[in-house]
């Protein structure tokens, strides 16, 4: 970021969490031909790399938050023009339905620099290239936590996003000592299904993760089966939608993916009794 003279932290760490979603999402599903890579600038551009990227970011987005984003692909395009002699107007409509999509319902995901030329895309994707370049050889998603990468995104959270208004994060030691004072062994000794838990104001889900990382020695000491199972359990409530996501990305980053994030206001009503 220095190297590029980019300031903002908090928009870099933004693009720094969806660059980690494309990442795992890219892991998850193309094990043989991972998108999330550059191939040479004789194989590749700056306009399909990003293309790429939006397309792992919709997915990542859609499974694992529940929420939709708008991603026009190339062909969509294409479609669009397939009937243009016969039904010129409904190709019409639908070339202009992408473009008021494009234009009111979209973010630049990945924009570490604002753009709004040519001369600033190709200069933030420069930028772009070299963490994808830094990140493509490494192994994100993972069973085990990965004390490097863990680390690396605490310190990424740190940086990133400015506490204040009421957004505290509990400090690791203290999550760690305050999770270590419930019995925890003898919870998942005695009990003969997997114990449920609930934080309703999850912020970057250091909580959830601990807990996860606690339990998962004695899950495997006493009950000899897959942590998933428990993990499924451990349920994070996040208003916020940048800290949703965070905590999201964060339960990938220590190996435990199954942790549930809801991104909702805890103190919402979604229904009448």
């Amino acid at each position: 970021m220095r190297k590029h003279n980019v300031s903002g932290r908090e928009n870099a760490f933004d693009v720094l969490v969806n660059l980690f979603l494309c990442k795992i999402v890219d892991e998850a599903e193309n094990t043989t031909d991972l998108k999330f890579y550059w191939k040479g600038i004789a194989y590749d551009s700056f306009f399909d790399l990003i293309d790429r990227l939006q397309a792992l970011y919709k997915i990542g987005m859609e499974r694992f938050l529940d929420q939709d984003i708008v991603y026009i692909s190339n062909d969509q395009i294409e479609n669009a023009f397939w009937a243009v002699k016969q039904k010129r107007n409904a190709t019409k409509a639908q070339i202009k339905d992408y473009f008021r999509q494009l234009k009111f319902f979209t973010n630049n995901d990945f924009g570490f620099i604002d753009v709004h030329n040519e001369a600033l895309f190709y200069q933030n994707a420069k930028v772009l290239l070299e963490v994808v370049q830094m990140w493509q050889d490494l192994r994100l998603k993972d069973q085990e936590q990965n004390q490097f990468l863990g680390d690396m995104f605490e310190y990424f959270l740190d940086q990133g996003i400015k506490q204040s208004e009421g957004q505290f994060f509990t400090p690791m030691p203290i999550c760690k000592f305050i999770l270590m004072s419930f019995p925890l062994e003898s919870i998942i000794k005695d009990s003969s299904q997997a114990p449920k838990a609930i934080d309703y104001a999850c912020g970057a889900g250091h909580f959830l993760n601990e807990l996860a990382a606690q339990i998962k020695p004695f899950i495997s000491q006493y009950k000899q089966t897959d942590a998933k199972a428990f993990f499924k359990e451990i349920i994070g409530i996040e208003k916020e939608y940048r800290l949703s996501k965070v905590a999201k990305v964060a339960a990938f980053m220590y190996g435990q993916e199954g942790i549930d994030i809801l991104h909702h206001d805890a103190l919402d009503c979604v229904g009448s009794a």
